[in-house]
């Protein structure tokens, strides 16, 4: 399987696991947190190697498809749902961003991506 199938494998899997918590934790108290957290963590750890892999060999690809790597993780990490207080402290709230500066980040990080949105 390729590096993007085995992202989409490792989302899946995250997701499925999130869904199984939320149906456990919604039916009585059936969940250990420490047990969930360590596989939401290796999931996560899991999805980031692979993303540093496809990085890494996309180096070494066209310019149109490192375009279309960088517009993937893009939309994988600063999606206009993210918060970018939480993409800048690592997925950790506690800084405050005002609206302008978010607004500008994500202009220039389109720039950066070459995304069209």
């Amino acid at each position: 399987m390729n590096l993007w199938g085995q992202i989409d494998e490792t989302q899946r899997h995250h997701n499925a696991v999130m869904s199984a918590i939320g149906y456990l934790h919604n039916s009585g108290p059936y969940t250990q947190k420490s047990f969930s957290d360590d596989i939401i963590v290796a999931l996560i750890q899991k999805e980031l190697d692979l993303w540093r892999q496809l990085f890494m060999f996309a180096l070494t690809l066209p310019a149109a498809d490192q375009e279309r790597v960088k517009a993937a993780a893009y939309d994988r990490f600063l999606h206009d749902g993210m918060s970018v207080s939480e993409y800048m402290n690592n997925c950790r709230g506690g800084s405050s961003w005002a609206t302008a500066e978010a607004d500008e980040f994500r202009e220039m990080a389109k720039k950066v991506f070459m995304v069209e949105k």
